[in-house]
């Protein structure tokens, strides 16, 4: 009888591990399957993302070679999106949202000196997106 229970423990063990398993190659899996963006533009001055779908943490990292003013624009169909502007030194700078809608434009408020900014995309179920950023 004691045989008998440890095999079911043990095959209930070995599936449950097995789903969990299958559960984590998934969740990874989807982040790469769901983030879709295409840089159209990438010049210094403008910065264009379209992203088709979007779940997670996206980093992109421009250097200027002089001081610059920003302006962010965002069309989002459905979803969120925040945006975070680090500086060289790791401060940030600037702590952007936009949530569903056209249109939605946001200046900085402060000029970036030079050097390598990160910029730090945080998604929630964004779908259909338009994004971009100026720089003067």
């Amino acid at each position: 009888m004691e045989k008998g229970r440890f095999n079911i423990s043990k095959k209930f063990l070995i599936i449950v591990s097995v789903i969990l398993i299958i559960a984590l190659i998934i969740s990874y899996s989807l982040k790469g399957i769901t983030y879709s963006s295409t840089t159209i533009n990438d010049n210094i001055n403008n910065r264009v993302m379209d992203i088709e779908y979007f779940y997670g943490i996206e980093e992109r990292t421009y250097e200027f070679n002089e001081a610059s003013e920003y302006e962010i624009s965002a069309s989002i169909k459905s979803g969120n999106i925040q945006m975070e502007i680090v500086d060289p030194n790791g401060n940030t700078v600037d702590n952007i949202s936009f949530s569903k809608g056209e249109n939605q434009k946001i200046t900085g408020n402060k000029e970036l000196p030079k050097g390598k900014y990160k910029f730090v995309l945080k998604g929630l179920f964004l779908k259909n997106a338009h994004i971009e950023i100026k720089f003067e």
